[in-house]
């Protein structure tokens, strides 16, 4: 997966951190972000058909979901990059309830569309030219796209207190595209890029399994799994300028890569009536990525294992206080990829989470706030921090 993003970004000269924490699953949900990410237990929407599906089996009524995040940020090392706010609406769900053969069979199904490995924001950044060290070169870029999914499950309660929930999910016009633009300070030589950009077209498949025991009113524990899913790049192109008018075209190679099953499992704990505590761990076998790049300018077959990284872990924590507002925090540490082939070790996103929910007639609302760091790994200063708002509405009826 990383070496097409990396032969993108070759191509249109533009580069973030963001290309890296994105191979993490989105979390698509504002009441979950807002709990520090923790989507195991605490995502009880139609959205969680694309983590538990079990938290499906929460929904009683016929229920639309939408959710929507605006992002922007800034790097601290070289190249100043500054990142304006870019927002997206990355989820659309529904889902209902069923009962079959007089009451004695209940059960509720979703469909979903949402982005699965989120991709979006606005890039600008200033250094030196290389022809003139003296000369400063403005780039700003436009990057869009993502790992777009269409979901479809069900899921439904065992003996009271166990629920299990699944769901298949397939790609859907899914693709990524960046725009890059130039401008010079000082004289150019003919051969700097006015504007370079480039598309590709994402393929994969996989499904989503979960499972929720209320062991009480006051605890509960959930497991989330996906399976392994085949990630592949299609249809690649790019184009170039440069500001003596020379155009230049050409495709980007196919690629193909597997990236293994994770799991995820969470603990809700209420000590009081009106406070929720929350734990999640999830894995992230980056380890066992496998797949092939046919070099866009160069021949033969590239192995992933030539990174040799090692797998890592999430990390998160959240508490909600339910009195006439919902309020939330929390906390997360999730390990990414990195790219420096001189290191072992993933490099990490370290946030913090604010969140409100309220209900309101037929309709519940729920806002986040958050603020992250992200430290790739990358050889020189390269960190970032981002901040992040977003809501999820969902509109529920009788049926």
């Amino acid at each position: 997966m990383l070496r097409s993003l990396v032969t993108i970004l070759f191509l249109c000269g533009t580069v973030s951190a963001q290309y890296l924490s994105m191979f993490n699953p989105a979390v698509n949900d504002a009441r979950t972000r807002g709990m520090g990410h923790t989507e195991t237990l605490n995502n009880t929407g139609p959205s969680a058909l694309a983590s538990n599906p079990a938290n499906l089996a929460y929904v009683d009524r016929l229920t639309v979901e939408v959710f929507g995040r605006m992002n922007w940020g800034k790097s601290n090392g070289s190249g100043d990059n500054e990142y304006s706010p870019y927002a997206k609406l990355n989820s659309f769900a529904a889902a209902r309830p069923f009962t079959l053969k007089q009451g004695k069979v209940e059960f509720t199904a979703g469909i979903i569309y949402n982005t699965y490995f989120d991709y979006g924001f606005n890039g600008s950044s200033e250094y030196p030219n290389y022809m003139d060290a003296e000369d400063m070169i403005s780039l700003k870029s436009e990057n869009r796209g993502g790992l777009n999914m269409l979901g479809i499950g069900a899921a439904c309660a065992l003996f009271e207190r166990i629920k299990i929930g699944a769901a298949v999910h397939r790609s859907f016009f899914s693709e990524y595209r960046i725009y890059a633009h130039y401008s010079y300070s000082g004289t150019t030589t003919g051969y700097e890029y006015d504007w370079a950009k480039s598309e590709t077209k994402t393929q994969s498949y996989f499904i989503t399994l979960g499972q929720v025991w209320e062991f009480s009113e006051r605890l509960s524990f959930g497991m989330m799994y996906r399976s392994d899913m085949r990630l592949k790049y299609r249809e690649g192109h790019y184009e170039r300028r440069q500001v003596d008018g020379d155009y230049e075209e050409g495709d980007i190679s196919d690629s193909e890569y597997n990236i293994p099953s994770y799991i995820g499992a969470g603990v809700n704990y209420r000590p009081y009536e009106q406070l929720l505590l929350s734990a999640e761990y999830q894995n992230r076998p980056f380890a066992g990525i496998k797949g092939y790049s046919y070099y866009a300018w160069s021949f033969g077959d590239w192995d992933y294992s030539y990174f040799k990284q090692f797998s890592g872990s999430c990390y998160r924590l959240g508490m909600e206080i339910d009195n006439k507002y919902k309020w939330r925090l929390g906390i997360f540490g999730d390990n990414i990829m990195s790219l420096y082939t001189d290191s072992n070790y993933p490099g990490w996103e370290i946030g913090v989470d604010w969140g409100l929910g309220f209900n309101w007639r037929h309709f519940s609302w729920d806002f986040y706030a958050e603020y992250s760091t992200l430290r790739p790994n990358w050889p020189g200063d390269l960190d970032e921090d981002w901040f992040g708002v977003g809501i999820s509405a969902a509109y529920s009826i009788e049926i």
